[in-house]
């Protein structure tokens, strides 16, 4: 790896850092804020060999200890005091089960918009309040391969996005009482009805 590189990928590894950093402190606020008891992490995965893999999840697990994770894998996602395989377009749990169901970076793996749609009602049908969080499309680096620009041509695919969204695409998808918090350029989009 060259010098140039190794910084790149450093000054990446900051971001991340800190973005992810964003993202607890805007769930842990609404934990706080709502009283929230027990929490649905939903697309977690099992099999994570990234170092911020789960972290976010992990940090509101600390301070919710009542929480189960799913994702579609087999295997356990350590860490956590409950694990279920589970599909997040068909969460196996009763309506209003959780009073959290929190999922990041996980809605532009789901398919295109009719799934992302019962994605995210899915997410307000298990639980009393809700956050899901993607990559914004507007944002000039992609974070699944870290690409600049390269996610806004039309040719451009990667094997892990089905489908990055913009602000105004992302707040299209809403189930009732949804809105969608960040800037138009931001890196991350959350959607919340808290």
């Amino acid at each position: 790896m060259t010098q140039g590189s190794k910084l790149i990928f450093r000054a990446k590894e900051r971001f991340a850092t800190y973005n992810r950093g964003r993202k607890v402190d805007f769930a842990l606020e609404a934990v706080e804020r709502l009283g929230i008891r027990s929490v649905l992490f939903v697309g977690v995965s099992a099999n994570d060999s990234y170092s911020l893999g789960n972290v976010i999840e992990r940090r509101i697990g600390e301070v919710v200890p009542d929480h189960v994770a799913t994702g579609i894998g087999e295997e356990v996602a350590e860490g956590f005091t409950a694990y279920q395989q589970a599909d997040g377009l068909n969460l196996p749990f009763e309506d209003g089960s959780f009073d959290l169901v929190y999922s990041n970076a996980v809605i532009e793996h789901v398919g295109l918009e009719p799934e992302q749609r019962r994605f995210l009602a899915e997410h307000a049908r298990v639980g009393r309040w809700w956050i899901a969080t993607t990559p914004n499309k507007a944002f000039p680096i992609e974070s699944h391969s870290n690409a600049v620009m390269a996610h806004w041509r039309k040719s451009w695919s990667h094997p892990d996005v089905s489908r990055l969204l913009t602000k105004h695409q992302f707040a299209d998808l809403m189930p009732a009482g949804g809105r969608v918090v960040g800037f138009i350029g931001a890196p991350t989009l959350t959607a919340t009805n808290t």
